[in-house]
């Protein structure tokens, strides 16, 4: 299934076409260009330091003149009950397009929807010391992921163990449209897809069958990462108003791992 969603000139690679690319050119005497293979084998390098953590699919593109790279991997071990993978996205540009960068998300297997869950995702410039602060970057952002693990499987078992009825499902669409979760155009397709899901995975009326409602529609746009990231944050953060969910309590006390 894919889930690198490729735009502006961006073609499908492996790893090996990017270690075939020329060693990218400065623009400038404080310009530090990093080679995109180099930068992916950081990440692979961080996630083999941790026991748990399985790289189970990769997908890579690059831009026609190659300067920018995309990626996504998917991880496996951090979510027991199997029914969503944790992923990573990662992007890098040689000419000054965006800096080196990379963010955990979730994508739920049923339907392929990506949700961006990550708050503070990793963000380079391409300047001095590039390789040092990415380096301790990514291996603290590793570190990490355990405790975003138990708090993505407290936050998806508390919305699937929520009754929802369609006034409710209404308020929080409307809650989701006033905090820019949603476009108020999108609403009548989240709408169809709540009261009649075209997955037979969602028909319970649960907050996670509306929760999935979203992400679905936010997958047959195909939204870039760039508008999909901040969108999906701020359709967490409707979620875990309007059900009281508290990730610091989650990690400090990971026993509570269910509030449904």
């Amino acid at each position: 299934m894919a889930n690198l969603m490729l735009h502006a000139g961006a073609s499908p690679c492996t790893f090996e076409d990017m270690v075939r690319q020329a060693d990218p050119i400065a623009k400038s005497k404080t310009h530090m260009p990093i080679r995109h293979d180099l930068f992916m084998d950081l990440i692979f390098k961080s996630l083999e330091k941790n026991g748990e953590i399985e790289v189970t699919h990769e997908e890579f593109g690059l831009t026609q003149d190659g300067a920018n790279m995309f990626a996504v991997l998917g991880i496996r071990g951090l979510n027991p009950q199997g029914d969503f993978e944790t992923m990573l996205a990662a992007r890098n540009s040689n000419r000054w397009d965006f800096s080196a960068s990379l963010g955990f998300s979730t994508r739920v297997f049923v339907c392929d929807n990506m949700a961006f869950s990550v708050d503070d995702p990793i963000s380079r410039k391409h300047t001095a010391h590039i390789w040092r602060d990415l380096r301790k970057g990514i291996d603290e952002k590793v570190a990490l992921l355990a405790d975003q693990g138990n708090e993505i499987v407290a936050r998806y078992d508390q919305l699937k163990g929520w009754v929802c009825d369609n006034d409710e499902a209404d308020h929080v669409m409307m809650e989701a449209v006033r905090n820019g979760a949603a476009c108020i155009t999108d609403l009548p397709k989240i709408d169809a897809e709540w009261r009649k899901p075209r997955l037979r995975e969602f028909n319970d009326r649960t907050l996670w069958s509306l929760f999935n409602g979203f992400t679905q529609i936010n997958q047959d746009k195909k939204l870039s990462f760039e508008n999909l990231i901040p969108r999906t944050k701020s359709l967490h953060n409707v979620f875990d108003n309007h059900t009281g969910f508290d990730a610091k309590l989650v990690n400090a006390q990971p026993e509570l791992m269910a509030v449904a």
